[in-house]
């Protein structure tokens, strides 16, 4: 603010003392109000907004799957473990970061709508100053202010205000391009026309003005020629006036130094801050990679431990079944003795019976027991195998899914550092 304020008194200065030589000519524009009539300019900025209210929609949509995650979060809690739980409140963490990442990459200081808003007035300020330009030459302006600019204009007089001028003089810029040559050279020479008639009215004013200012010369030399004694006294005064001009001159000019040399020192110190901020999160982004190569190697760990228990407990499973199918064996072969011992007493008493017959149907009655407990015994480990299958599976796909997942977080994050890498430069 101060150095708007000097550079505005600076001008001040220069402008008067230019002016007090009789030769300055100055006029003013109001940028805003051009702008705010020109049919391309609201036709951009329509659609800016149109993509501003789009972007806030996506903003929205963002906020809501943060907010539903949050909501499931706090539902399920009871029922999760610390781990996921965790896991959880990271992946909330991780989208709260890109939202943030994502307003001020479309919303913040440097972000996307003002880059827009300035690319889109630019062509049409372009425009306005180059007709400011040709005005200013055919008119022969030594000055040719902005009212809307950050430098407050304290004195502006309508007379002075060609921005209506810079408006017609756009529009039929924009009409020419459908007339003909001699159209364009008459209109060009009504122009040329109007600018000389305004200078030479403005010329005119400035003679009057002349005259009235000689003649009040005239009138106040009359009035000191007979105030003889009150001249030294005037005299001083002026000279008193240039003394205290100078010296405000030499404050003034002391003082835009000596903010220049703040703002320097100010914008050294913002970029060393600026260095230290960008240094800082690129620790923090490789100590959360470590983090994550850790927690990787952890639960790759924990994966052949677990499996590693499966098959151990399968392996019980089948020694255990192993010794039952051995027992099972044992008991069949002493019932199988004892039948034929009892055979052979009952033989001994009743030689009618067909001891041979016998002891064959025992030994089919025997095979056929022993297959039926083979084969509930390989149904029985082909659905273990088939279980254990399907938990190596379900294992394999949440490892590849935590793969997947940290793969996407060490992309994300490496996409961060990367943005952040940009905003610093």
């Amino acid at each position: 603010m101060k150095l708007a304020i000097t550079t505005l008194v600076s001008i001040f200065f220069s402008i008067t003392t230019f002016a007090q030589a009789g030769s300055a000519r100055v006029a003013y524009i109001d940028m805003e109000y051009i702008l705010k009539r020109t049919p391309e300019y609201i036709e951009a900025t329509m659609q800016l907004e149109n993509k501003a209210n789009q972007w806030k929609n996506e903003v929205d949509a963002k906020k809501a799957i943060i907010k539903e995650h949050k909501d499931e979060l706090a539902a399920e809690r009871a029922l999760l473990t610390r781990e996921l739980i965790e896991e959880r409140e990271e992946n909330i963490n991780i989208l709260e970061k890109e939202l943030v990442d994502y307003q001020q990459k479309i919303f913040g200081t440097n972000g996307d709508l003002i880059n827009q808003k300035i690319m889109l007035a630019k062509p049409i300020q372009d425009q306005v100053f180059a007709t400011v330009q040709d005005i200013a030459d055919a008119r022969k302006y030594d000055y040719v202010l902005d009212k809307s600019s950050e430098a407050t204009m304290l004195v502006a007089k309508k007379r002075h205000d060609i921005s209506d001028l810079v408006i017609q003089r756009m529009v039929q810029a924009k009409r020419r391009q459908n007339l003909s040559g001699n159209q364009v050279e008459l209109l060009e020479e009504q122009d040329r026309q109007n600018d000389i008639a305004e200078v030479r009215r403005e010329r005119r004013e400035a003679q009057e003005a002349k005259k009235k200012a000689f003649e009040k010369e005239q009138k106040d030399s009359k009035a000191e020629n007979t105030a003889s004694n009150d001249l030294n006294v005037e005299k001083q005064k002026k000279l008193a006036a240039q003394e205290l001009l100078k010296k405000k001159q030499e404050e003034i000019e002391n003082e835009r130094k000596r903010v220049q040399d703040e703002l320097k020192i100010k914008q050294e110190q913002l970029e060393l801050e600026k260095q230290a901020k960008i240094e800082k999160q690129r620790l923090e982004i490789a100590e959360k990679q470590k983090a994550i190569e850790e927690q990787k190697i952890q639960q790759e760990i924990a994966r052949k431990k677990l499996q590693q228990e499966k098959l151990e407990e399968i392996q019980r499973q089948k020694d255990a079944a192993e010794a039952e199918r051995i027992k099972r064996q044992e008991k069949l072969e002493n019932e199988k003795q004892e039948r034929i011992n009892a055979l052979q007493n009952k033989n001994k008493s009743e030689n009618s019976v067909d001891l041979e017959k016998i002891k064959k149907e025992r030994e089919e009655f025997f095979k056929q027991k022993q297959a039926e407990i083979q084969k509930k015994k390989d149904e029985a480990l082909k659905e273990r195998l088939e279980k254990i299958e399907e938990i190596k599976k379900a294992q394999e796909a949440r490892r590849q899914k935590q793969i997947e997942e940290q793969e996407k977080r060490k992309q994300e994050l490496e996409r961060l550092k990367e943005e952040r890498l940009k905003q610093g430069k």
